[in-house]
C-alpha cells in the first residue's frame, strides 16, 4: 500500500477502481480446481471482472463504481475516502459472486461441456487426465498395480491436483502380494493411510465399484 500511495493519486485511483476485481481474482483462485495463473493471467482476470461488475453495477442497479469527482490535485487519503462507500463495497461482492460462479461452472465442467455440446471445441479434458479422473470419481476405491506383481488397494483421500509430482494418500490401504507358490497375500496398512509418490514401477490405475 506504501508503493501506491508513493505513487500519486493515479495511482491510488487505479488501485481502488482495480480493487473489486483483484478480490473476486483472488476468490476465483481459491476455490477453482486446476493449475495456477500466473501474474499476467491473474491480472487480466481481475480486469475483466472489474468491467463485469461496473457493468452489472451500472445496468442493473443504476450505480457507478466511480466515485464523485475530485480534483487532480487532491491528496491520496481524500481519494481513498472518496471510493470507500456503497460504490466499492457493492462492486466487490458483485466481482466476489460472478467470480465464485465460473469457479463453480469450471469445477463441475458445465463450461467445457456445454461447449463440447455446442460443437464449438473438443476439447474433453478441465485440468488433465489425472485431475479429472480422481475430480470425477471422488467416491471410489481405487487399485494401484506395480511391475512387481503386487497391487494396492485403498480409497484416495489426497491426491495432487495436476503436474508433477503425481502423489496419492491412501486411506485403509490393504496390500495384495503374490508369494512363492503364486497365491495372493493381503495385508494392512498400519497406520491412518499410505503416501504414494513414486509412479515408476506402476503399471495401471484402476478405478473399482
Amino acid at each position: 500500500m506504501d508503493e501506491v500511495l508513493k505513487g500519486g493519486s493515479g495511482a491510488v485511483f487505479l488501485f481502488l477502481y482495480l480493487l473489486p476485481g483483484f478480490l473476486g481474482a483472488l476468490v476465483y483462485d481459491f476455490l477453482v480446481e486446476g493449475r495456477k495463473r500466473d501474474n499476467f493471467e491473474r491480472i487480466v482476470a481481475a480486469l475483466v471482472l472489474t468491467l463485469l461488475s461496473s457493468v452489472a453495477l451500472k445496468v442493473g442497479f443504476g450505480i457507478s463504481l466511480l466515485p464523485i469527482a475530485v480534483d487532480q490535485s487532491a491528496a491520496p487519503i481524500q481519494i481513498i475516502n472518496a471510493f470507500v462507500g456503497k460504490n466499492l463495497f457493492y462492486g466487490s461482492l458483485l466481482s466476489v459472486a460472478i467470480a465464485t460462479v465460473f469457479a463453480v461452472l469450471n469445477n463441475f465442467r458445465i463450461i467445457n461441456d456445454t461447449l463440447r455440446w455446442l460443437r464449438i471445441t473438443n476439447k474433453n479434458s478441465s485440468v488433465d487426465v489425472w485431475a479429472d479422473i480422481f475430480n470425477h470419481y471422488r467416491a471410489y476405491w481405487i487399485r494401484i498395480r506395480f511391475t512387481d506383481g503386487r497391487s494396492l488397494v485403498g480409497w484416495p483421500r489426497f491426491y495432487s491436483q495436476f503436474g508433477d509430482p503425481r502423489e496419492i494418500f491412501l486411506v485403509d490401504a490393504v496390500w495384495w502380494e503374490p508369494d512363492a507358490n503364486g497365491a495372493t497375500i493381503s495385508s494392512e496398512v498400519a497406520g491412518p493411510g499410505l503416501y504414494v509418490a513414486d509412479f515408476s514401477n506402476v503399471t495401471s490405475i484402476e478405478v473399482l465399484n
